[in-house]
């Protein structure tokens, strides 16, 4: 950046005579590339194994410090020492590896004094007396890793002055870590003190024999904490998604005028099963028989693993199956994760870790479908493993729900993406009635075929194992596609899947193809309505600006209207004239295909991506906006990831660097030079492109993609507090979806939490969390104090932003609470004077941070007809913002519904913007 919040740091060049170096790995790049202050606090109080404490020490020292760039442009590391009394060393921060070195050697000669508990206070306070000494860098973030094998106490044995002075300097932007090499209740104290057990290193780290390595990767990890990291490049080529012969066909039928085939699903053959992701539910809760459970269901998992290929060696494509385990009861625990393992490694884990020992809960079926779609959601691909698999779960419960949501719509999400529900009824302690079986019937989507019963111990068969994987199908049948179903088994007629929108080059030079690309762009979407899943179609013609047009303003089309409005187009060429030109500014097509996102994106009854078929040439000579594309083409891959191109250029004439700014991937330009290209051939090379990924894609919620930016951005939500117990659920719920919906962007964001008008941050400050722990703190908020002042929430995230303001001076950036959004239920509660009040704050806050102002927006429940005041609407980024973070309920806002997550969208694209303004620092 360039700003005086953050200078960019000068750069050194190679010396032309240095030999080339290894390409270093992304991490090891942004570490030597780093401007950073680090001050490492350590612990010197002998022990009873001193010398392995010492060793441990100096090599975690030097392999840290070799990690990073050690001079005046890059990082620094300062060294302190403490011991039971007080402070034993403390140093200037090292510039260079020699310098470290030597201050190394000093910690390490230094005499100290214990046993007893370690003056980290002292250190700390020391460290902010001796400010000037240690010469803290302005604009520079400050990591301070504390290590420590003793309670950091006072000598009444409390730790308030330890927290205290940890919170004053998260507040003054420091980011604190403790390292704690050693098995005792050590570890508990700072998790407590951080309130993040991420800032703290884990049963990895329980001596000072391995300080050396493992401290060293923790420490990294912190180094690079709030630093985006891109993946490591791969050459390895993918696996071809699915078998097209079968595909084709259907498309040739289509081309002959067959526009009433419709695809069946294949019925699935009984086989060991190697193309599957299978998650399986175990309900563990106080109505399961323990002695059945820890026997015969445990031991009948081992069974059904004998009917799944672990490795791929049984078969020539190399395929395999994954099998995870969450066992569940009022929470949900992955007990198994989602990885390749052999079986035999399965099955001893299974021995060792499926167990009932101990009063679970009641029984929460919807907590242990969200676990499932997190797994699905992270799953790992490797090289050697297709995507073109199929995911299933088999839930083993003795009935129906009882405690927790219902978990029927989530459920019902799972089916519409394509995963597989199996239900296994087994016995318990309360008898199985109709009401049992209906709850069950309806999770797996009515399907009697899918619901099993194992309520007598000689049940658990082979026969049981090989009848239920027979019943999972794999996805190897390209024509095979899951619908989405209601729990009556039909899809809502205004539900509509994957709407598509052809853009068309209507110029001059392509006026004898004209014929071909718009039966083409007919023939497309006759295949894709033969699913009947209610698929809509839009159009756009483009030339130059003034003659580029979206034909159809009122939204997506129907396939008959869409079919009539090309035929025409096609039989009435005056219709053609008005958008008919020489020059071909092919930006100007893509910003009508954003346009025509724009018409449908907020409507909650469209699901799924859309699909943007170009149809055109990008001829070297011919373009006259090549500069326009990259920009507005990037846009449009903000909107959806499916972006083809049929590139009508010949070969040698074909300007592939403009294409592959215009298609998502590179694999998505179809090569179609005019003079041999087909109405057929078009459409069917471009169905061969498009229709593994629709099947895979088909109905799913469009997926959030990160920002283009290199920052990180902290998000605070505010949560408003309410004596009614029933709305306070409804809000929390609200606020879990969100967290959860920005945890999509892995560490992107980071997290933190305020309750509306209680005068602290609940267990949770701004941090990297597990996503189902910040869900289940946000759902167990009950508020000690109630009131609808959102000026008094926003005067205490700005008290604690600017609480000191000697370091505010320095403009060292903090690392929490530079985003808030506002979570809110009624506008009856939002009063216009309070807000003015919350407005005014932020423009102070402007005023004196160089970071700005943080950006503001709610989400709500039930907001009354939008009939608010100017300032209101300003002060949550205006009334479209509003209506887009407006829900009926907490479960309309679900993280994976099309509203929900193009709301997250629009917020995330405003922090981007904001973040990518080097103004805003």
């Amino acid at each position: 950046l360039t700003t005086d919040c953050y200078p960019n740091p000068p750069t050194t060049k190679p010396s032309s005579t240095t030999p080339p170096a290894p390409q270093p790995s992304p991490e090891e790049k942004i570490l030597k590339n780093l401007k950073r202050d680090f001050i490492i606090v350590t612990d010197m109080i002998p022990s009873a194994n001193d010398n392995d404490k010492k060793q441990g020490l100096k090599s975690f020292l030097e392999g840290f410090g070799k990690l990073l760039e050690l001079n005046e442009t890059f990082s620094r590391i300062a060294l302190i020492g403490f011991d039971a009394k007080g402070i034993v060393y403390i140093g200037q921060f090292a510039e260079s590896q020699t310098t470290y070195s030597a201050n190394i050697g000093k910690l390490m000669a230094a005499e100290a004094t214990g046993p007893g508990y370690g003056k980290l206070t002292t250190a700390l306070n020391e460290m902010l007396k001796n400010d000037s000494k240690i010469e803290l860098r302005p604009y520079t973030d400050a990591i301070i890793i504390v290590v420590t094998d003793n309670i950091p106490a006072d000598p009444d044995t409390l730790i308030r002055s330890i927290k205290v002075t940890i919170s004053h300097l998260q507040y003054s932007g420091y980011h604190l870590s403790a390292i704690t090499p050693t098995s005792n209740f050590v570890r508990a104290v700072f998790k407590n003190l951080f309130n993040n057990e991420h800032l703290v290193s884990g049963n990895q780290i329980l001596s000072y024999k391995n300080l050396g390595s493992e401290g060293v990767a923790f420490a990294k990890k912190q180094a690079l904490a709030f630093v985006d990291i891109d993946p490591l490049p791969t050459t390895v080529a993918k696996v071809s998604r699915i078998d097209i012969k079968p595909m084709i066909s259907i498309a040739e039928a289509i081309n002959k005028g067959q526009s009433d085939v419709v695809p069946t699903t294949a019925e699935p053959t009984s086989s060991i099963k190697n193309c599957l992701d299978v998650i399986i539910l175990m309900d563990r809760s106080q109505s399961i028989l323990e002695d059945v459970y820890n026997s015969y269901t445990k031991q009948f998992l081992i069974t059904l693993a004998e009917q799944f290929d672990f490795t791929g060696e049984s078969n020539k494509n190399g395929l395999y199956s994954r099998i995870g385990v969450i066992q569940y009861a009022t929470d949900a625990d992955l007990t198994i994760d989602l990885e390749k393992r052999s079986r035999e490694n399965f099955t001893n884990l299974v021995t060792r870790l499926v167990s009932y020992n101990a009063y679970r809960g009641m029984s929460n079926i919807q907590i242990a479908l969200e676990k499932a779609v997190d797994v699905f959601r992270d799953r790992k691909y490797t090289p050697d493993r297709s995507e073109n698999i199929g995911t299933a779960l088999i839930l083993f419960s003795d009935g129906g729900v009882s405690y927790g949501q219902q978990p029927y719509s989530i459920a019902e999400r799972l089916r519409a993406s394509g995963t597989t529900i199996i239900a296994v009824v087994v016995q318990g302690s309360d008898p199985y009635d109709d009401a049992d079986h209906q709850s069950l019937l309806n999770i797996t989507g009515g399907n009697e075929r899918y619901l099993f019963e194992a309520l007598n111990n000689k049940d658990y068969t082979v026969d049981l194992a090989e009848n239920l994987t027979d019943a999972i199908p794999c996805p190897n049948n390209p024509t095979q596609v899951t619908v989405p179903t209601s729990t009556t088994g039909t899809l809502p007629d205004s539900y509509h899947c994957n709407p598509f929108i052809f853009v068309i080059e209507t110029t001059e030079l392509l006026q004898k193809s004209f014929s071909k690309m718009f039966n083409a762009a007919k023939k497309i979407a006759e295949l894709f309505d033969s699913y009947h899943l209610n698929t809509t179609f839009l159009l756009v013609t483009y030339s130059s600006p003034e003659k580029t047009a979206l034909h159809n303003d009122n939204g997506p089309e129907t396939l008959s209207k869409f079919a009539e409005r090309i035929d025409n187009l096609m039989n009435n060429t005056d219709l053609l004239l008005p958008y008919f030109d020489g020059s071909t500014y092919l930006s100007s097509g893509i910003k009508f295909a954003q346009k025509a996102i724009d018409v449908f994106k907020n409507d909650p009854t469209y699901a799924g991506s859309p699909y943007v078929i170009f149809m055109g040439e990008a001829d070297k000579g011919e373009i006259s906006d090549k500069d326009q594309v990259p920009n507005e083409a990037r846009k449009l891959h903000q909107l959806t990831p499916y972006v083809f191109m049929v590139d009508l250029t010949s070969t040698k004439n074909s300007d592939q660097e403009l294409l592959k700014n215009v298609v998502s991937k590179d694999s998505y330009i179809i090569g179609e030079p005019r003079r041999s290209a087909t109405e057929d051939s078009i459409s069917k090379n471009t169905i061969r492109k498009v229709f593994g990924l629709w099947t895979d894609t088909v109905c799913a919620p469009p997926k959030i993609g990160s920002c283009l930016t290199n920052h990180a951005a902290d998000v605070t939500v505010v949560i408003h507090c309410t004596r009614n117990e029933t709305l306070q659920n409804e809000i929390n719920n609200l606020a879990a979806t969100f967290v959860s919906a920005m945890n999509m962007f892995d560490d992107q964001f980071h997290i933190g939490v305020v309750t509306y008008e209680l005068q602290e941050a609940i267990a949770k400050d701004v941090g990297v969390y597990k996503l189902d722990e910040l869900k289940h703190d946000i759902k167990k908020i009950r508020c000690s104090r109630f009131g609808d002042s959102i000026s008094g929430a926003f005067e205490y995230i700005y008290n604690a932003s600017h609480a000191y303001n000697s370091y505010s001076q320095k403009k060292r950036r903090r690392f929490a609470n530079q985003i808030e959004t506002e979570t809110e239920h009624k506008f009856s509660n939002i009063a216009a004077s309070d807000v003015k009040i919350a407005q005014d704050l932020l423009n102070k806050w402007k005023a004196e941070d160089c970071r700005g102002a943080p950006i503001v927006r709610l989400i709500s429940i039930n907001l009354n007809e939008f009939t608010v005041p100017t300032v209101v609407q300003n002060f949550f980024g205006g009334l479209k913002e509003m209506q887009l973070g407006n829900f009926e309920s907490a479960e309309q806002a679900d993280q994976t519904t099309y509203t929900s997550v193009h709301f997250v969208r629009n917020v995330v694209d405003t922090i981007c913007r904001w973040t990518d303004d080097d103004r805003a620092g």
